[in-house]
């Protein structure tokens, strides 16, 4: 499991393992929002210093103490944290003063808006819960890295009791490795969620009224994702609808996109050789892996449902089809979806755990099916059964072909 390495410099101060400066004051926050001795919650914003009271935790009720000063924003912290499950993770300033602005942001779009409520049935403390368009949301502003084991448990966790999670990580989480392309950690691949493209939401509190999402994301390899960034404006006219459905843009990185596969394609030959069960089939099927055509290992909108490069996963796709045609005489749907399961099962295809993508493991093999017919490599002869086209083309010319044709296929032209 990730752990959190804090160093410390010669200045006294710590520094954690994404190289940021840890304060004393960062270490020691929890929240936002208490009881007061009214039995009322109390954002530590609207405390009137000269009235001393007690404050108490909303989850665990035990008695938290009010902080403010020139160095942090006001807050309250736990005097003993204990087990209380509302204070198992110390929050940064940054992360206080974020969620503080997305929850302002939210106030102002919606009437129902709650700061860390406790949901006692799951034992999770949301940074914002909102009632909205007759959805239940939890908004988790995310600062610090976060093991993607405990994600999808506080993700799942959400889901299972109908609120649907809204995940956004500071900007400092955002890897760029070239002008479209991306490094993306496990657990941002496991907070991928899709509209009309695969995106995420990421928010730095120095540009408050500014959201930035990457999107059009497919894998080019199991780390680096193709994705262009966008920045979205957060007004009381854009509510949550606004960052969850983010601007369509069309895919400007084909040309980048066909350089890489060449790239992964020559790695798979030379670095791997037999170990790569993709190459060993390849030759098994009589298939030299230099003459691949360029329609096997394209870009495609759900490709982020599989945790392999596309050159893999449809490259065995490619042999299935050919294998299908030469035992059943034409290609059944039934017959590549079975196997394709059988190539899961055995791990030659390995699934992204995505909760929020809402598609099932055949959403891409569909996709990628249904592009081969667009490019009149595959011709459908029934409802369920292909034949490969006798008069398709492999010349020179192909890749650009395939560009066009792919280009007009993701835009659904």
């Amino acid at each position: 499991m990730f752990r959190q390495i804090k160093f410390k410099t010669n200045a006294g101060l710590l520094i954690d393992n994404e190289n940021r400066y840890v304060t004393d004051h960062e270490r020691r926050l929890d929240m936002l929002v208490a009881i007061n001795g009214e039995d009322k919650q109390i954002h530590a914003r609207n405390i009137v210093k000269k009235h001393v009271e007690e404050y108490r935790c909303p989850a665990c009720q035990n008695r938290v103490i009010y902080r403010s000063g020139p160095r942090t924003i006001p807050h309250f912290a736990h005097q003993i944290k204990g087990n209380c499950q509302a204070a198992t993770e110390s929050e940064t300033v940054e992360h206080l003063s974020g969620k503080n602005k997305l929850y302002g942001w939210l106030k102002d779009c919606y009437k129902d808006v709650e700061l860390e409520r406790y949901l006692a049935t799951i034992k999770q403390r949301p940074d914002i819960y909102l009632n909205a368009d007759n959805e239940i949301y939890a908004i988790e502003y995310q600062c610090s890295p976060l093991h993607e084991g405990l994600f999808l448990k506080r993700t799942t966790g959400y889901l299972d009791v109908g609120v649907v999670p809204v995940w956004i990580f500071h900007s400092h989480f955002i890897k760029r490795k070239g002008a479209n392309l991306w490094r993306i950690n496990s657990t941002l691949k496991a907070a991928l969620r899709k509209s009309t493209s695969t995106f995420l939401l990421f928010y730095n509190p120095k540009q408050p009224n500014i959201l930035t999402a990457i999107i059009n994301m497919i894998p080019a390899t199991t780390v680096l994702y193709y994705g262009q960034m966008i920045s979205i404006m957060l007004s009381k006219q854009a509510g949550l609808k606004n960052i969850l459905s983010p601007p369509e843009k069309d895919i400007s990185y084909l040309s980048e996109w066909f350089i890489k596969r060449k790239v992964q394609l020559n790695n798979e030959i030379q670095y791997k050789g037999l170990r790569s069960i993709l190459i060993k089939e390849w030759y098994e099927a009589g298939i030299s892996p230099y003459k691949v055509p360029d329609f096997v290992g394209v870009p495609l909108l759900n490709g982020c449902m599989y945790s392999v490069p596309a050159i893999v996963w449809q490259g065995l796709v490619y042999i299935d089809l050919l294998k299908c045609l030469k035992i059943h005489g034409m290609i059944s749907k039934v017959w590549i979806r079975t196997r394709f399961l059988e190539r899961i099962k055995n791990k030659d295809i390995i699934l992204n755990q995505s909760p929020l993508m809402k598609q099932d493991i055949f959403t891409a093999l569909v996709e990628y099916l249904n592009f081969l017919e667009k490019i009149d490599y595959l011709e459908k002869v029934s409802v369920n059964h292909y034949i490969i086209r006798d008069d398709f083309i492999f010349d020179d010319t192909l890749e650009e072909v395939i560009k066009l044709r792919l280009y007009n296929f993701l835009k659904g032209i």
